[in-house]
């Protein structure tokens, strides 16, 4: 195999030689006349024709014979190619012909026939040399054109064979270039891995710098949140230590003030009154650490400190004072009580202050009332549960009057009513969300944490007595919401009941106050429907009726139904109502207080409108409840209402006053009727909650 530069060449050279077969024949052609002149001279002794001899031809050679070739070719070339078909015969029968003419001429002109036969001889030569030329060129030129057939022939082979060569070349170059792609692709794939794998390694690690630089960032943060839990914690304790000091620093106040020699306690507790100034210098230095923001463990056990002290201190002055007033309460003490018992009853009928009156000792309470014949208008358990009510809400109030009476005290009053009447005005059953603000700002209230008042902070833990006052303050303003929101809106009965249930399950004073307000503003829920006495006026009748005087004028008859309805649809709503709080076995009011109200009403004379408005809506707002719960024992009530209660009702009844007992009748008959209560309207402001 030649070298790549090699063959391209000699394909070059041979591509750009054109191949011209006509000049090749004429110059062949050329030089086998030349060859042929030259051989005249030989063949001028050769004989021709049958009468030829070899004396009789000319064999001189030409002088020039490449003058005579070009003059003969020249000028013959023409003829040659006419002459050669004919050549042959005519030259076979003119031979004939002339030598038989010369045997037939007469001896004595031989020397004449002899020439004039050497000239037909060498006319005859010449024309048989030209034949045999001719033959000779054609001959020749037919094996030119063959050979040159065969030269194309392996010139197109050659050239094939090139093209072959030359593919074979450009596919092994070709596969080299692939080949080298492959490896460059390869190599390139394989670096890519390494970068790929550098790549994800420098990621894993920047991911592990990263998460540490998190976990570490999480740790401060951590650390910090600790920190600062740990200041809120001390900081809460210190307020702690602050409120309860307050209070057993008033506690102290109040101990000397109730004391009743007050010269004799000083003078039996000099040391602790002189300790009592250290303490205090010592817990001002710890305030007034947390007010630079600086609290350590040591000034919380500081504080813990100045607390026991002081609390030892008041437990010595309280056993102090009672040591001292013991002898001289002992003969007001009776007294005392006679009058708080009178303060309590002060309100009720005057049957009901006989009874209590001539009461020698609580088991003789029942027989008492049954010889006045009270049993017909109050029942004697609801009654007296009444006056343990009464007496808890009483004494409750009594001890909050060192605050009502304290002028200076006037601004922090205000700020109470503030948080107390704002959000109880403004709960309603527009949300899960909106209830449970209103019911986390009230009991963050009781519990004296802080709560926004516009853009105040306000906390009731900063009187001794302002948790006591809200609480109060709350219970009346949810009572009062019967008369100003239920008894006009009945759907916000619901809402408010809910917040009220869930706030008595996690403070019971709230719900005992509750109960007693609501007994005092509606006497109806004991229940206590009293007769009028001999000699009482229709005013202080009325009063006791739970009527309101506006300008010595009685309220109409619409207006008290309205407002004891409003009354007893949020007391009702309060019975089926789901606290907030987890569930507990026992529920402050529960269906069993319905069931007892139910009972203890139909026990009772019926009175006019009252009655029958009363116990529709608590059948109403508790009826579906209760049926489902007690059954065929609600069912039995029912039946017992139809058959025997509305009777009494409508005998009572005045004609043309008729609308509630015909109200409650109607609903009775549905209910025997389809067997079922259906549930009251604007149940959906319990069920979001």
């Amino acid at each position: 195999m030649l070298p790549d530069n090699t063959n391209k060449n000699l394909f070059k050279r041979r591509q750009n030689t054109p191949l011209n077969i006509t000049e090749r024949i004429n110059g062949l052609h050329n030089r086998v006349l030349t060859k042929a002149c030259v051989l005249r001279g030989i063949v001028n002794g050769i004989s021709i024709g049958p009468n030829c001899t070899v004396d009789s031809l000319d064999v001189t050679p030409p002088q020039d014979v490449s003058g005579d070739a070009s003059a003969e070719t020249n000028g013959h070339s023409d003829q040659l190619d006419k002459s050669t078909n004919g050549c042959s015969s005519s030259t076979g029968s003119n031979d004939e012909e002339k030598l038989n003419d010369s045997n037939n001429t007469p001896k004595s002109g031989a020397l004449q026939g002899r020439k004039t036969s050497t000239r037909k001889s060498r006319t005859i030569f010449d024309k048989e040399r030209e034949r045999f030329i001719s033959i000779a060129v054609r001959e020749k030129a037919a094996l030119i054109k063959e050979k040159e057939q065969e030269l194309e022939e392996k010139l197109r082979m050659k050239r094939e064979e090139m093209h072959m060569q030359q593919a074979q070349i450009d596919l092994e170059r070709e596969r080299l270039r692939l080949q080298k792609e492959e490896e460059c692709v390869i190599e390139a794939e394989y670096w890519r891995s390494v970068n790929d794998q550098l790549s994800v390694k420098r990621l894993i690690e920047s991911n592990e710098r990263v998460r540490r630089a998190l976990e570490k960032q999480s740790e401060a943060e951590r650390q910090h949140k600790l920190e600062l839990k740990e200041r809120r914690e001390r900081l809460d304790k210190i307020v702690d230590h602050q409120i309860l000091y307050r209070e057993l620093y008033q506690q102290l106040q109040d101990a000397t003030k109730r004391c009743k020699n007050p010269k004799e306690l000083m003078t039996s507790l000099a040391n602790e009154t002189t300790k009592l100034k250290t303490i205090n210098v010592r817990f001002e230095s710890v305030i007034n650490k947390c007010k630079g923001g600086s609290v350590s463990q040591s000034d919380v056990e500081e504080g813990d400190d100045v607390i026991n002290q002081i609390k030892t201190i008041s437990s010595l002055f309280n056993a102090k004072v009672d040591e001292i007033n013991k002898s001289i309460e002992e003969s007001e003490k009776q007294r005392e009580e006679q009058a708080k018992a009178e303060s309590v009853v002060k309100e009720l009928p005057n049957q009901v202050t006989a009874v209590i009156d001539n009461q020698n000792t609580d088991q003789t309470d029942s027989k008492t009332a049954e010889a006045n014949g009270l049993e017909d208008y109050v029942d004697l358990e609801s009654f007296n549960s009444h006056i343990s009510l009464i007496k808890f809400l009483e004494e409750y109030e009594e001890s909050l009057e060192p605050l009502l009476k304290d002028d200076s005290m006037k601004k922090f009053r205000f700020s109470c009513q503030k948080a107390v009447i704002t959000p109880v005005n403004a709960i309603s059953p527009i949300s899960h969300e909106h209830m449970k603000d209103k019911f986390d700002r009230l009991s963050r209230l009781l519990r004296g944490e802080t709560v926004t008042l516009g853009d105040a902070k306000f906390s009731a833990s900063s009187h001794p007595l302002g948790i006591k006052f809200c609480t109060n303050l709350m219970a009346k303003k949810f009572v009062s919401q019967g008369d100003q929101t239920v008894s006009s809106k009945p759907e916000a009965a619901f809402a408010i009941a809910g917040i009220a249930v869930s706030l008595w399950y996690e403070f019971p004073d709230f719900g005992e106050l509750l109960k007693a307000h609501f007994q005092r503003e509606c006497p109806y829920l004991i229940p206590a429907l009293m007769p009028q006495l001999e000699g009482q006026s229709d005013e202080e009748y009325y009063k006791v009726l739970a009527y309101q005087y506006i300008d010595g004028k009685v309220e109409s008859q619409d207006k008290f139904l309205k407002r004891m309805s409003g009354f007893m649809k949020l007391y009702a709503a309060m019975i089926i109502s789901k606290p907030r709080s987890r569930p507990r076995p026992d529920h402050p009011l529960g269906l069993s207080e319905g069931w007892r109200w139910l009972a203890a009403i139909m026990n009772l004379e019926p009175r006019c409108d009252i009655s029958a408005t009363l116990i529709l809506i608590m059948l109403d707002v508790a009826g579906s409840e209760l049926l489902r719960c007690y059954g065929a024992q609600f069912r039995k009530i029912l039946h017992l209402l139809c058959s025997e209660i509305l009777p009494r009702i409508e005998k009572v009844t005045p004609e043309g006053c008729g609308g509630p007992v015909r109200r409650l009748k109607t609903f009775l008959e549905n209910v025997l009727k389809t067997g079922q209560i259906p549930p009251p309207e604007g149940l959906y402001g319990s069920s979001i909650w």
